[in-house]
């Protein structure tokens, strides 16, 4: 649609005198709909009339009146063409790895996920201001846990500091009754396993540590 400029019509000049008129009236909104329904500014257009326009400008309506609480602010030669393409032109993205945070950002006592739109590299974080909408949590492992239990990656648990468990990893045909097992089982320091078939033999069981993972 920004880029549209045909019979006269140019969205980013229209968009700019609507702005600066107060945002009143539908003949924008009007025009808009017909450039995303029918291909033309001033339809009917040769593929005919526009789809519910007067629901698409009442929708219209409501979404300023919301925004602006039925009182768009005044605007005057801020909105000038040039400004507004430059405006709407993306942006390069200059990729960072842990860069420092910038110096409105502080960090606080609660965490909070990221939402990595690639889940497998979803983290949490305790920068504050936090976006909107994220669930906190009291520390970074019940984020982990609570967020991205499950995940494969390991890339939440990674940041989380050394433990002071020392975990032993025993295959299953080491353990005397003959068991099934497949994964590690931890020993802490300073604690003896339970003996409770005799000399020969030991039961274990799961530490049931919060963040699964580990």
């Amino acid at each position: 649609v920004q880029s549209y400029d045909e019979g006269g019509w140019r969205y980013i000049d229209e968009l700019a005198k609507f702005v600066e008129g107060g945002m009143e009236g539908t003949s924008f909104i009007d025009s808009v709909s017909g450039i995303v329904n029918r291909g033309c500014h001033n339809p009917p257009c040769g593929t005919g009339a526009v789809d519910g326009g007067y629901e698409r400008s009442q929708n219209f309506k409501k979404v300023l009146d919301t925004m602006f609480a039925g009182d768009p602010p005044e605007v005057s030669g801020s909105m000038s063409p040039s400004n507004l393409e430059s405006s709407t032109k993306p942006s390069a993205i200059i990729p960072s790895s842990h860069s420092p945070l910038p110096p409105t950002q502080t960090t606080g006592d609660k965490w909070y996920p990221d939402y990595n739109p690639i889940w497998a590299k979803g983290t949490c974080s305790n920068s504050y201001p936090a976006p909107s909408g994220r669930p906190h949590y009291d520390s970074l492992s019940e984020c982990c846990a609570k967020a991205y239990g499950g995940q494969v990656s390991g890339a939440c648990v990674a940041l989380l500091p050394s433990s002071p468990v020392e975990s032993t990893s025993i295959p299953s045909s080491t353990i005397p009754d003959g068991s099934s097992f497949l994964g590690s089982l931890s020993i802490e320091e300073g604690t003896q396993p339970t003996n409770e078939v005799g000399q020969s033999g030991m039961k274990w069981y799961p530490d049931y540590n919060p963040i699964w993972a580990l």
